[in-house]
């Protein structure tokens, strides 16, 4: 069975309004670009109303790169967003905006390699 690699998405900097629109507009993004990875929304407390700005990323190692671009380029569309990527409670990257291509493809592909 191929590794699986967990990764948290979320917005920095943006009101809980905003930031659920993008993981929203992310989440799309992402599926369109990566059929077969699962990607959920997380909310910060159950027993709230909102959906959740956080998405939760489970990818195959193969398909990093590809996710890497696809974020990429919703940064692009999105100037200005700030992400934070984690994984296992730690931060790998913060503050990613768009002309952080390479830093979002070696933070992914380090958690694979």
């Amino acid at each position: 069975m191929p590794e699986e690699l967990r990764f948290e998405l979320s917005f920095e900097g943006e009101d809980s309004a905003d930031a659920n629109i993008l993981a929203q507009r992310l989440k799309e993004d992402l599926a369109e670009a990566l059929p077969d990875a699962v990607i959920e929304r997380k909310k910060p407390s159950q027993d709230t109303m909102d959906f959740g700005a956080t998405l939760v990323l489970v990818l195959g190692t193969p398909v990093a790169v590809v996710a890497a671009k696809a974020i990429t380029e919703f940064l692009r569309r999105n100037s200005g967003v700030k992400l934070v990527l984690s994984s296992d409670g730690s931060i790998i990257a913060e503050h990613l905006d768009s002309k952080d291509a390479a830093r979002i493809v070696e933070a992914i592909s380090r958690k694979s390699g």
